[in-house]
């Protein structure tokens, strides 16, 4: 009995585990990506912006 909650705690700790990780992991990509983004949009913005005024 024991031997089997022990089986499943350590299997439920595992997923856990494994799940937080890769949604970190996402979470981090998603993030680099959208940062990323909005940069090169707003340098696109800025030097469109900067040569239509000159």
């Amino acid at each position: 009995f024991f031997f089997f909650f022990f089986l499943f705690f350590f299997f439920f700790f595992f997923f856990f585990f494994f799940f937080f990780f890769f949604f970190f992991f996402f979470f981090f990509f998603f993030f680099f990506f959208f940062f990323f983004f909005f940069f090169f949009f707003f340098f696109f913005f800025f030097f469109f912006f900067f040569f239509f005024l000159k």
